[in-house]
């Protein structure tokens, strides 16, 4: 994680009297977790899933747009009140008052609209399906809760798991992940352990955290995505990302993102989420905010994310895609430098796994070359010990390697090892006129080196 984005976000919570809230930023490409903050891990755990809300329209959405593109270019129909959603609003007969487009009850966070989209179109195995498919009953991370959904019995369970008023929960970090998935069309698993190293410093794996798989159509990605800017500039969202005069507080930084809101208990409250994926076109960051405004004056969701993405995006009064290219290029050095430390440890270890292997070859080698008894003199020569050196006590051993062919005649001689360094050259002379009884394997007489060591003692 970066400590500076980490510390600002942590501030953003503060000044906006967030006393229970959670932000994780992700990058969506590599599934790194560059900040994750939770006010009160105590109180309110981030590792637990929490009612989803309208964030589940995103899955209802998706599901719609996979099974049949057309839908996006159609109407919806609902009564006077589009967050009112009654048994009546799902059934065959309704006859709806209204109508707007699919992109804008994607923006209002029409409940009428996407309760009867996942009655109608979907049924629930399908919006069910759709949500195992985007990873929703996984857990995004070791030690986060899985995310669930139930569908119920009857139509008006499915047209509230489908809206978002209830049956669906789910984790922070799931939400980011989700946004991911939204943001580059794959699913990442997230990461915030960007390296271990042991009591030695050497860098050990992480193991095989798998690749991204695929989640979303980049093309039905690219579609949602549009949608869900809508929710920034006109929608639910936008009095956070549009300032008095209608002007985008972030510039030209388009955000795509998803607000949902329902009251919660274990803390009591009104939950409030966001998720967002910014720059919209080509997201370089996702980010998911949970936040329970239990006080008069605490911060939205979507006013907290629109800090935290100003942070990254923007510079005093200018804001760029380019401003946040520090952040992302700090945590590829990061990177960078990790995998250059995982690739140095893998090559010492292949030099290590080398060096037994070709060890266990030797002796394998050995083993299939052992005589079956060592060669032993037989018709040998006395060794003439020069008169200078017999004039003092000498005691020590001259270590031979002899080449043997197969009758026991020395080939070639060379000293290995020697105490007597004086006597060499006099040992290896004089024992390679010796004959030795015949090297046999298996019976057979062979050629063959044998160490021969010569023990010299001088009274």
């Amino acid at each position: 994680m970066d400590p500076r984005l980490d510390a600002r976000v942590r501030e953003i919570l503060r000044a906006g009297g967030v006393s229970l809230g959670h932000v994780v930023v992700l990058d969506p490409h590599s599934g790194e977790v560059l900040a994750y903050v939770s006010t009160d891990p105590d109180r309110f755990p981030a590792t637990r899933a929490y009612p989803m809300a309208s964030l589940a329209k995103l899955v209802t959405a998706a599901a719609a747009l996979r099974q049949d593109p057309e839908i996006a270019k159609r109407d919806c129909g609902y009564s006077a009140n589009p967050y009112r959603l009654a048994a009546h609003h799902l059934a065959a007969g309704f006859r709806p008052a209204r109508a707007q487009s699919f992109a804008d009850a994607m923006a209002i966070s029409n409940n009428q609209c996407f309760g009867r989209i996942a009655v109608g179109a979907l049924g629930a195995e399908q919006l069910l399906g759709e949500m195992r498919h985007l990873g929703l009953p996984s857990s995004p991370g070791p030690g986060h809760a899985p995310g669930r959904a139930e569908a119920g019995a009857d139509a008006l369970s499915l047209g509230r798991l489908g809206s978002g008023l209830a049956g669906s929960f789910i984790t922070p970090l799931g939400a980011a992940q989700l946004a991911g998935s939204l943001a580059t069309g794959q699913r990442v698993s997230p990461r915030w352990v960007a390296g271990v190293r042991d009591a030695d410093g050497q860098t050990q794996s992480l193991g095989d955290a798998g690749g991204p798989e695929p989640a979303i159509d980049p093309e039905t990605a690219a579609a949602l995505r549009t949608m869900l800017v809508g929710v920034t500039r006109h929608g639910t969202a936008s009095r956070a990302f549009v300032d008095g005069r209608g002007r985008p507080r972030l510039g030209p930084v388009e955000v795509a993102g998803k607000t949902g809101t329902l009251s919660g208990r274990d803390p009591d409250g009104l939950y409030q989420w966001f998720v967002g994926m910014a720059p919209a076109a080509h997201p370089k960051v996702a980010l998911a905010t949970l936040v329970v405004r239990d006080a008069p004056g605490t911060a939205t969701a979507s006013e907290v994310s629109r800090r935290v993405l100003a942070s990254l995006f923007c510079k005093g009064e200018r804001c760029g895609e380019a401003t946040a290219l520090p952040w992302l290029a700090r945590a590829a050095e990061r990177r960078a430098r990790l995998d250059e430390e995982r690739r140095a440890e893998l090559r010492r270890l292949e030099l290590i796994a080398a060096s037994e292997r070709a060890h266990a070859e030797e002796l394998a080698r050995r083993e299939r070359e052992a005589l079956d008894q060592t060669p032993r003199p037989v018709a040998t020569t006395p060794l003439e010990i020069p008169r200078h050196l017999r004039r003092g006590r000498t005691e020590g051993e001259v270590v031979l390697m002899l080449r043997l062919d197969p009758e026991g005649r020395v080939r070639h001689a060379r000293v290995d090892a020697s105490d007597l360094p004086a006597l060499n050259e006099t040992v290896r002379t004089t024992v390679a006129r010796w004959r030795f009884t015949p090297p046999t394997r298996q019976g057979r007489p062979v050629s063959a080196d044998a160490r021969f060591p010569v023990a010299i003692r001088i009274d």
